[in-house]
């Protein structure tokens, strides 16, 4: 009896023997581990090193938050204050991709910003040969394109024929003339139609002059005043010059320009009649 009790003795020192030991390494290896640890600076390490950091603090705060696997004594405040400090080390951690990606865009933004400029090299002058026994020079490379000349611009109506319809010194009427400037002036002739109280046909000639540029952009305006003479009137009696004053405008329409009059008229056939002239019409 006594011996089995002498053996189960010298197997727990034996035991004991070696878990002593075990713990002596345990703790030689944690006092090398925390220079190591202390050496790692986030700025410092690789990707491969940031994932193996990251690793060790998340195991060192889980164990923190829960009191697993804790060997020394905090109080309170020491064990929220050591939290507090892995938690912004992880959020260094975590951040510094981040801005390694956005320096690197940085760069690259600005290095296509600012692409390189090569000079262009001049355009040689073109060679010309000329043969004073021959023909005409010839261009032998560089071929020189020359530029038709613009076609000269039209008039906006000038020469042409234009006609109108409405009233004139309060008859109804039609007209047709044909107009050419003068100068600043306009100058136009032709022929008026006009019925009530007897149908009356009469030759005019009228003088007017714009108020605005040609290049105007939109309406031109233009005052002016003319003269008739009856030729034929269903109404009888003598015939003498009769006149007139109007304030017209004219806009572009299609190929030409499309107008109105209004103003005061006299026509003497027969009778003086006098009135109202209000015209529309059409120049082509």
């Amino acid at each position: 009896m006594a011996e089995l009790y002498y053996i189960d003795r010298v197997s727990d020192n034996y035991y004991a023997h070696y878990v002593k030991k075990i713990a002596t390494l345990i703790m030689i290896a944690g006092l090398l581990a925390v220079p190591a640890l202390a050496e790692l600076s986030p700025k410092n390490l690789t990707p491969e090193g940031r994932r193996e950091m990251i690793k060790v603090l998340k195991s060192r705060l889980y164990n923190l938050e829960h009191s697993l696997g804790v060997k020394e004594t905090y109080t309170a405040a020491e064990r929220k204050q050591e939290i507090e400090r892995i938690n912004a080390e992880l959020e260094i951690l975590y951040a510094l991709p981040k801005i390694e990606t956005l320096a690197v865009a940085a760069l690259t933004a600005e290095a296509v910003a600012t692409p390189e400029v090569t000079a262009a090299a001049p355009t040689p002058e073109p060679v010309i040969a000329y043969d004073p026994l021959g023909g005409l020079p010839k261009v032998l490379k560089h071929p020189v394109k020359v530029a038709s000349l613009p076609a000269p611009a039209k008039a906006a109506w000038a020469g042409q024929f234009a006609f109108a319809a409405g009233y004139f010194a309060n008859l109804a009427a039609v007209r047709g003339e044909w107009g050419l400037p003068v100068g600043e002036l306009n100058v136009r002739g032709g022929g008026l139609l006009a019925s009530g109280s007897g149908t009356h046909l009469a030759l005019f000639t009228d003088v007017y002059y714009y108020l605005n540029p040609p290049e105007t952009v939109g309406m031109r305006s233009y005052v002016g005043a003319g003269v008739n003479l009856p030729l034929i009137s269903s109404a009888g009696g003598g015939r003498s010059l009769g006149g007139g004053l109007i304030y017209g405008g004219e806009t572009k329409l299609a190929d030409g320009r499309l107008f109105f009059e209004f103003g005061l008229g006299t026509l003497r056939s027969g009778t003086d009649r006098s009135g109202l002239t209000a015209l529309v019409g059409y120049r082509f």
